[in-house]
Parts: structure tokens; sequence; C-alpha cells
């Protein structure tokens, strides 16, 4: 191939890439569904009060506050469970974190649901 090909091919490939518009890597229809999230929680939140495991002294911190800054969905995200807020928890951070190192121990508490039954709408 001759180098006044290969620079015609190369021209070309380059004003075609300039004019394509890049792929949506979310949907229309799935960024409305994380906007209505990402509200809905932030109202969630700021109603909070302090983190469940903080105050049953699971931490190891007893006496220290902990408000709940992060959303923990008892039974899962998917489909329509993303925003039911019947299965929401306000949790810490440190107490998100424990609440899914430590399964078991969660489910005695109520703090995620009963094995079989993530991602199960009710």
């Amino acid at each position: 191939m001759t180098k006044a090909l290969l620079d015609k091919k190369v021209k070309a490939a380059r004003k075609l890439q300039a004019t394509q518009k890049p792929i949506r890597t979310v949907s229309k229809a799935k960024l409305h569904v994380k906007l209505l999230y990402r509200n809905a929680a932030a109202m969630f939140l700021a109603d909070a009060k302090e983190c469940p495991v903080a105050a049953k002294g699971i931490l190891g911190c007893y006496g220290i506050h902990r408000i709940g800054t992060e959303v923990h969905h008892i039974r899962g995200r998917l489909g329509k469970l993303l925003l039911d807020e019947r299965y929401w928890l306000a949790v810490s951070a440190e107490g998100h974190r424990w609440i899914h190192d430590h399964p078991e121990e969660a489910r005695e508490h109520g703090w995620l649901c009963e094995k079989g039954d993530w991602n199960k709408q009710v």
C-alpha cells in the first residue's frame, strides 16, 4: 500500500470518527432511575438517625454516636427494590462494611434478608 493511499484512509477514518456520536454508557431510562434514587436517598438520609450497628455497640465504639450516612439495601437493589424505601437502612460507613462482612450476625439483627431472598421482591 502506498503512503498516499494510507494517508487518504487515515484521513477518512479520522473524519468519520469526528462526526460519530459516542455510544451511551448508561441508557436514558437507567439515568432517570439513578437520578430518582439519588434524590430519594438524599431525602432518606436527611431524616436519618444514629447508625443501628454503632448504637448496638457492635463496632466497639460505646458512647460514640454515628449518624447514618449511607443507604444499606436490606433485600438488594435489583429492579424495583432500588427505590423501595421499606428495605432501606441508614448506616454509617463502618456499620455498612460490618453488615456485609458479618452476614449471619446481621441477619439475626434484621439488617440483612434471609438466604434465598436477596434481590427478590415481595
